[in-house]
C-alpha cells in the first residue's frame, strides 16, 4: 500500500474546506473530510483508480470524485501525491 504525500496546496484546501463547513456544521465538516480521506484510500492500493484529469498538461494527473468535491493526484513509484481539493462548482487550480 502507498502512503499519501500532501502538497501544501492540498493541506491549504482540505483545512479550506473543512473551516467553511464547521462554520454552519462541525459535524458535517468531519463528515466531509473523512469521506475525503476514505476515498484517498482506493489509489493507495489501485494508483490508477481515479480518471484522467485530461485539463492538466500532466497527464500522470487523475481525479477522484467525492460529491460535490473532486480530489486531483499523481501516482508516482513511491507514494501518491495529493494535488488538490476543488469543489466542483469552482474553477481548476491553474498549476498543479
Amino acid at each position: 500500500m502507498l502512503p499519501l504525500r500532501w502538497t501544501e496546496q492540498a493541506v491549504e484546501h482540505l483545512g479550506g474546506i473543512a473551516d467553511f463547513i464547521s462554520s454552519s456544521s462541525p459535524l458535517y465538516a468531519e463528515g466531509v473530510i473523512l469521506r475525503i480521506e476514505s476515498r484517498l484510500q482506493f489509489p493507495r492500493t489501485h494508483p490508477f483508480i481515479g480518471k484522467p484529469a485530461l485539463r492538466f498538461e500532466d497527464q500522470s494527473i487523475r481525479e477522484l470524485v467525492e460529491t460535490p468535491y473532486r480530489i486531483f493526484y499523481r501516482p508516482l513509484a513511491d507514494c501518491i501525491e495529493v494535488l488538490a481539493i476543488v469543489h466542483g462548482r469552482h474553477e481548476l487550480p491553474g498549476v498543479l
